[in-house]
């Protein structure tokens, strides 16, 4: 299912980070355009000197009624953890954002914010992604 889901995708935005033997590099963006909708889809590359890039993992969020998903920035923070945000749509178009696992690609948290103001976001403490703010 996530190789059918991956031809039809694009990516968004991109951050690596030294990993010692490697570089990390994460990927976000969309996965499919079907009558399932968009969802996030987001990849961990490993790159050596000695091999070409190979896939570490991948994940796809299908928000919980199937509609848009859409990943639009990606941000590894100074706590360890990887952030994806965007935007996802339930009722209404909302800021979603995902907190990984970075190593393993486990999802942690999600966060949905209907209010995705700047002000209201920053009041709750947030850092941002580029054009997208993220919570923690």
């Amino acid at each position: 299912m996530l190789a059918e889901r991956v031809d039809a995708s694009s990516g968004r935005a991109i951050v690596a980070r030294d990993e010692g033997a490697y570089l990390g590099i994460y990927i976000a963006g969309v996965a499919g355009e079907g009558t399932g909708g968009r969802d996030y889809l987001t990849i961990k590359y490993e790159d050596s000197d000695t091999t070409l890039p190979v896939q570490s993992w991948a994940q796809i969020w299908d928000g919980p009624l199937s509609l848009d998903d859409v990943a639009k920035g990606i941000t590894l923070q100074p706590n360890g953890l990887l952030y994806v945000a965007g935007w996802s749509a339930l009722y209404t178009q909302d800021y979603l954002v995902l907190e990984y696992d970075p190593e393993t690609g486990v999802l942690l948290d999600a966060f949905r914010y209907d209010d995705g103001s700047q002000e209201a976001l920053e009041s709750l403490g947030c850092f941002s992604v580029p054009g997208y703010p993220v919570i923690r």
